[in-house]
């Protein structure tokens, strides 16, 4: 074992403690993807959320080492465009319980980092559409993603994609709604999407929580919070006038007890619903009580 793969190796094992990560494909896949093609060369500015600050601070050299912390790396400073938080993204990852052989998209991508980590957990029988909508990194991630033959980078609005059947979706922006795109895709049961419900906090940039969607049926899927989480935003997928609401929703609680999203919800809005639209509703589960006093 070479020292950069022990380095890569002991990055990974120090992430499966921290992030408490069950996926043994997971782990294996970050202690082989070299986080240093995906970053640009060093010395590279870094956030370290767990030092409590939030400003950049330089490397002082460009020994892979730095990178292989559980930091934030700097694609591009003065946009805030970062590689994420390896512990977060890994966390989220882990849930989807990737599989060999399975058809997935990361929409989103950057600049493949986590696209790589995603088609080492399918392997290459499985496929992974990466979708980028600033054309300038999708182009950087269709050259570091060259050496994984079942990755396909497109430039576009994964909002409005039609991405045909696939497993699992992982949305690596703030919407205020999943997209129908995404629904459809992942329609049958057991399908999954990991998505960040947020509202605008600023342009561009929104807060709220990491959903893990799984379909039930066509026009229901259980729902589990991940996390709290600040993104940015995902451009194509985004209702203004919903996020007034949204906000008073997270503001007022109860978001990590939510259990089910239904599409295009046929009932009325009452006080069973923790949100409500005409595209979705989310609530906890409800008991016979509560369904039978919604039929009254």
């Amino acid at each position: 074992m070479t020292d950069l793969e022990k380095l890569r190796n002991e990055f990974a094992q120090r992430l499966r403690a921290e992030a408490h990560l069950h996926s043994a494909s997971l782990v294996g896949a970050l202690a082989r993807v070299p986080r240093e093609r995906f970053v640009g060369p060093g010395p590279w500015q870094i956030i370290d959320l767990e030092s409590g600050s939030i400003a950049y601070q330089q490397t002082p050299d460009d020994d892979p080492k730095h990178v292989y912390r559980n930091v934030l790396v700097a694609l591009d400073a003065s946009r805030l465009l970062n590689n994420g938080h390896p512990g977060s993204l890994a966390g989220w990852l882990d849930t989807l319980d990737l599989q060999p052989g399975e058809r997935v998209v990361h929409l989103g991508c950057g600049t493949g980092y986590y696209t790589a980590i995603m088609a080492e957990m399918v392997g290459p029988h499985g496929g992974v559409l990466a979708v980028e909508i600033d054309a300038a990194l999708a182009d950087q991630a269709r050259k570091n993603l060259r050496p994984w033959s079942q990755v396909e980078v497109v430039a576009a609005d994964g909002s409005q994609l039609d991405m045909a059947e696939r497993d699992a979706i992982f949305v690596n922006a703030g919407a205020t709604h999943p997209a129908a795109a995404w629904t459809r895709s992942v329609r049958r049961p057991g399908g999954r999407i990991i998505l960040p419900l947020t509202y605008e906090t600023s342009p561009g940039m929104g807060a709220g929580a990491m959903l893990l969607l799984t379909a039930r049926t066509d026009r229901e899927l259980s729902v589990r919070m991940l996390s709290p989480v600040v993104i940015f935003s995902c451009a194509g997928s985004r209702d203004v006038s919903l996020d007034p609401a949204l906000r008073a929703a997270f503001e007022g609680g109860g978001a990590d007890g939510l259990q089910t999203l239904t599409l295009f919800p046929t009932h009325a809005a009452d006080e069973h619903c923790w949100f409500h639209c005409a595209q979705y509703c989310l609530a906890p589960r409800r008991t016979q009580t509560q369904d039978n006093h919604r039929s009254n």
